[in-house]
C-alpha cells in the first residue's frame, strides 16, 4: 500500500476548504511556492469534480486493482474505461512556479485545449484550460491556498 501522501483522495475524505485567488482568470499562472496548492478538475458532462492535492507528481488514468494500478486522478468512475482513458495516460508535474501535462503512451490521446501531445510531451497547465483524456474532458481549476494561511 503506497504512503497516506501518495493515495488518491476518495469522495469521503475531508479536503480543507480553499478560497479563489482573485487574480484567477483564464490563461494565469497562479501557482507559487505557497503551499499547499489543490485544483480541481471539473468532469464536463458529468456535474462532478476531482479535488488533487498538488503534489510533484500525480498521475492520471484508470485502477486496475489486479495489477496493483492506483493513479493519484482516477477516472474510471466517470466511464473512463469506455472513454478510452488509460490505466497510466498522463502525468501532471510541478515545474518550478507551473504546472505541466505530461502525455504518456497511450492509444486515444492527451490534449490540452486543442493541442494534442504526443507520448513524452509536456505542456503547460493555465487556470480553465480544458484537458481531454482519450475523450473525456475535465476543465483544470486552479483552486489557488488553503483559507488558513500564515
Amino acid at each position: 500500500m503506497p504512503p497516506e501522501s501518495q493515495r488518491p483522495i476518495d469522495e469521503t475524505q475531508q479536503v480543507p476548504r480553499v478560497y479563489v485567488h482573485p487574480k484567477a482568470r483564464p490563461g494565469t499562472d497562479l501557482l507559487s511556492r505557497e503551499l499547499p496548492w489543490t485544483i480541481e478538475l471539473q468532469v464536463l458532462g458529468a456535474g462532478e469534480t476531482i479535488t488533487v492535492p498538488v503534489r510533484s507528481a500525480m498521475t492520471i488514468g484508470r485502477s486496475d486493482p489486479e495489477r496493483g494500478i492506483r493513479p493519484d486522478v482516477d477516472l474510471g468512475p466517470f466511464a473512463g474505461y469506455a472513454k478510452g482513458v488509460s490505466r497510466r495516460h498522463a502525468i501532471i508535474l510541478v515545474r518550478g512556479n507551473s504546472l505541466v501535462m505530461r502525455a504518456l503512451n497511450t492509444t486515444n490521446g492527451t490534449w490540452v485545449n486543442d493541442l494534442q501531445l504526443s507520448a513524452g510531451e509536456e505542456c503547460e497547465l493555465r487556470h480553465r484550460d480544458i484537458v481531454t483524456i482519450g475523450s473525456l474532458q475535465l476543465e483544470l481549476v486552479f483552486a489557488a491556498a488553503p483559507t488558513a494561511r500564515t
